[in-house]
């Protein structure tokens, strides 16, 4: 099966999954191919890279193109993925505690 289509059957294969783009981008700068190249091969600017190595989600196709840049350089490689909190079972991650202070009312009466 071609890169091409493992990236696009990626969405498919996958429920409950998203993929880890920090990852996607990490991998790929190791392989020496840098925010700016990854931005001009996906058509998007360095910001938009940075921005979903930070946490960002990109749309759709966007996500399509940095998959099979992905995969041309991972071939038979599986995409990084982080299981969503309600879908991850086993691996689910502890929602963190939050504590409510209410905040005093001085200047009201």
């Amino acid at each position: 099966m071609s890169s091409i289509v493992r990236a696009f059957r990626f969405f498919d294969q996958a429920p409950g999954a998203r993929v880890d783009w920090f990852a996607v981008i990490a991998e790929l700068e190791r392989e020496r191919i840098s925010i700016a190249e990854l931005a001009k091969r996906c058509v998007v600017s360095r910001g938009t890279i940075s921005y979903w190595k930070a946490g960002g989600e990109p749309k759709h196709s966007d996500g399509q193109s940095l998959l099979i840049l992905y995969a041309e350089r991972f071939p038979g490689k599986a995409v990084p993925v982080v299981q969503n909190r309600c879908d991850a079972g086993a691996h689910q991650v502890a929602a963190p505690q939050l504590s409510i202070v209410p905040t005093s009312n001085a200047g009201a009466s």
